[in-house]
């Protein structure tokens, strides 16, 4: 799966322009950081090489892991299903409600008590 190209024409130069204009801005206010101010340059240097090197090596092996990902399973055909049962909160007490009831109201109530958490409308 591939994916579709910019429709228009004059959309891959805007991508290029703003692309070349964001590395302008960073080294634009790099250069500025490190021209007004009294820096120690070992970690100014180590905070450029890793924002130039280590955030787009990470960013790369993040692509080959989704690439890998996708060359073993496929493309995705489906949203992954997911139970939709709400038995217990995050706090662990019981939920008592009618799901299909509630989708309909307007004001929901809440209330919880010794025996569980309770909705209705």
């Amino acid at each position: 799966m591939r994916r579709q190209p910019l429709p228009k024409a004059w959309q891959k130069p805007l991508h290029v322009v703003l692309n070349l204009l964001g590395w302008i801005l960073f080294i634009w206010f790099w250069w500025h950081v490190l021209s007004t101010q009294e820096i120690n340059p070992r970690p100014v240097s180590l905070l450029i090489m890793g924002s130039l090197l280590v955030l787009p090596l990470v960013t790369l092996l993040w692509v080959m892991h989704n690439r890998g990902i996708h060359f073993r399973k496929g493309p995705r055909t489906s949203v992954r299903q997911v139970e939709e049962r709400y038995t217990s909160d995050w706090e662990g007490r019981t939920v008592h409600a009618d799901w299909e009831t509630l989708r309909q109201a307007k004001v929901i109530r809440i209330s919880i008590d010794d025996k569980g958490k309770h909705f209705s409308s």
